[in-house]
């Protein structure tokens, strides 16, 4: 399962990604879990996969951020 943070905008601004299952963060495994920062992969999805997954994209040169839910 692959789920994308496609928040964009402000020219050549840097943007940090972060993802969140449940409100709890997410990183990559090496494993089951993967992200190249707007992706986070899946692999071999079950049951225990089930929730509310967000991510969060902040521009580098601003407070302001940007969340999305899937």
């Amino acid at each position: 399962m692959t789920l994308r943070c496609d928040v964009q905008g402000g020219g050549d601004t840097q943007w940090t990604y972060t993802w969140n299952k449940n409100n709890v963060g997410l990183y990559a495994d090496g494993n089951r879990f993967y992200t190249n920062s707007t992706k986070f992969i899946i692999w071999y999805v079950r049951d225990s996969d089930r929730g509310v997954y967000t991510c969060r994209g902040q521009r580098s040169d601003s407070q302001r951020s940007v969340m999305l839910l899937h």
